[in-house]
């Protein structure tokens, strides 16, 4: 999955592995579809990725919400953590 910058128009990627997802096109219930982007990792207690979650903020009216999350059941997962 690749996010795409509004500005520039720069795509950075921020998921990969994605075969069996279900990918779709998101809207803010107010009808923007412009988005400041969020990644969140939440660990473990042996310090590896357990779940990774997507939060978007609308730049039209500022709400906010988790898009979709991925728990991770698997290790290591020092990978996808940025760097």
């Amino acid at each position: 999955m690749t996010i795409i910058c509004h500005d520039c128009q720069t795509g950075t990627p921020i998921a990969d592995h994605l075969e069996d997802a279900e990918l779709e096109e998101c809207a803010c219930p107010c009808g923007g579809e412009t988005f400041t982007v969020g990644v969140g990792y939440a660990m473990n207690t042996a310090n590896e990725v357990r779940w990774i979650s997507l939060g978007l903020r609308c730049v039209a009216d500022g709400t906010l919400g988790v898009y979709t999350d991925w728990k991770i059941d698997y290790a290591p997962t020092r990978h996808l953590l940025p760097t």
